[in-house]
This record gives C-alpha cells, structure tokens and sequence, in this order.
C-alpha cells in the first residue's frame, strides 16, 4: 500500500475537528507508537574541513510567533494537564477501534453495501433452492459426481458468501465508530464541564478565604502595622484600609486588583 493512501486512510479515520473540536484535538495529543529508527550515520569529513573547528552555522529562517489555537480560546481548561490526562483515559478506546479501522481499511460505500447485501440474498436463495434439488433421487454414479462437484460449487459460493459479508461487518464497525465518536465527544465535554465547574468552586473558595482574611484585618484596625495579602487573587482592596493610621506595610503584590 502506497504512503499516499495510508495517509488518506489515516485522513478518514480521524475524527472531523468540526463536528468533534475536543476529541480531535485530544487524538491529535496521544503518543503515537512506532519502530524505532536508528539515526543516519554521520557523513566523513571533509578534507578541506578542519575537525577541530565548528562547522559553519546554516542560516536559519526566522520562525513565525506561535498563533493562539481558536479551539483553546474557547476552551481554557484544555491548557490543564489534569484535563488532559483524564480525557486521554477516557478515549482509550477511540484510539484502539482506530488503529483496527485502519488495518481494515475504509468505510465502503452505500452502494457496494447494497450490492454485497443482494448478493448475500442471492447465494442464500440458490443454497435453498440447492437443497430441494438433493431431495431428487439420482442413480449411484450420477449421485456420487454430483456430490463432488457440489462440494466444489458449495466451496466457491462460500469463499464469495464471507467475501460478501466481511464487506457488510465492516460497514457496521465504522458505523458503530461513528457513534462511538459522537459518545465520546459527549464525555469529553462533561469532564471538561466538570472540571471547569471544580475550578470555580476552587476560586469561590480562596475568594473567601480572602474576605475572612480582609475582615480579620479591619476588625483589628488600628493595633496592626505590617499586613501580608499577597498572592491573594484579591479584586478590590476596602477603602477602609486607608483609615488604619498605624499600618506602615502592606503587601499586595500578586493580586488582580484594578486602579
């Protein structure tokens, strides 16, 4: 098989980024393993080369800043290790019945599933039509020439009658992949719902965290000099803050507040 069509094959088995945005870019993300292949080995030197010298550097192009990927902009939590682990776990599958599909090859189409259907009807009709035609008593001779060639005949029709079904099997495997692809973009969507609704119960959390921490701070007023709320995540800071006439520091680096 030509590198051509392994790479189309390839092409067709792969989810459509369109219809599964997450679970293609999830796919794209798995190691993928192959034979290992050992480095070329190094050309001779050159005579005119000097070996203990550099070889002289190849200009390099310059490379294009990286672009922000859309499907990240509207899913962040992609960028989160855990989310990815989790929703690798979760298309362990996918990438098995991918790797089969690709050994078996592409989805047939409508009409030669049609066909293979037609024929399957065809042979199973002549095979019941073949067992009312033994029902007929024949002279010895004729009876036993009749069985070799029938088992002959019978032999063929079963090589074509597998043939025919392995075509209708492999129709229903993609089928039952495309639903599985359907499934799995569901599931990766509730993890990633999950885990962005745990995120948000982490921030509620520390938010509070830091209003109890403020609130301690100015019920304490005046007898505190040195205050501490770095790495906070705070948004506002009370203007009460500015009345404590004894506080001399007051940290706040590391924080979201806005002028």
């Amino acid at each position: 098989m030509s590198t051509q069509t392994n790479r189309i094959r390839s092409t067709t088995m792969d989810p459509n980024p369109t219809k599964y945005p997450i679970l293609s870019y999830v796919l794209s993300r798995l190691p993928s393993i192959g034979p290992l292949r050992h480095p070329p080995p190094s050309p001779p030197p050159r005579p005119d080369h000097d070996i203990e010298q550099p070889p002289p550097s190849s200009p390099q192009t310059p490379t294009s800043p990286s672009t922000t990927d859309p499907l990240i902009e509207r899913f962040p939590h992609l960028k989160d290790p855990k989310v990815i682990a989790a929703m690798s776990a979760a298309v362990a599958e996918i990438a098995s019945t991918r790797s089969i599909l690709r050994a078996l090859g592409e989805r047939p189409d409508h009409e030669t599933v049609d066909i293979a259907k037609s024929k399957i009807a065809k042979i199973e009709s002549s095979e019941s039509f073949s067992d009312q035609l033994e029902e007929i008593a024949l002279s010895p001779e004729s009876e036993e020439k009749e069985e070799r060639e029938d088992k002959q005949k019978k032999a063929s029709v079963e090589r074509e009658k597998t043939m025919y079904k392995a075509i209708i099997q492999l129709d229903e495997m993609h089928a039952a992949y495309q639903k599985l692809l359907r499934d799995a973009e569901e599931k990766l969507m509730r993890i990633y719902d999950s885990a962005v609704s745990e995120n948000e119960k982490e921030a509620e959390d520390e938010e509070q965290v830091v209003d109890e921490e403020v609130v301690r701070v100015l019920q304490a007023g005046d007898t505190i000099q040195k205050v501490d709320l770095s790495g906070r995540k705070l948004r506002i800071l009370p203007e009460a803050f500015g009345k404590i006439c004894k506080l001399v520091m007051l940290n706040l680096s590391s924080n979201q507040l806005q002028v």
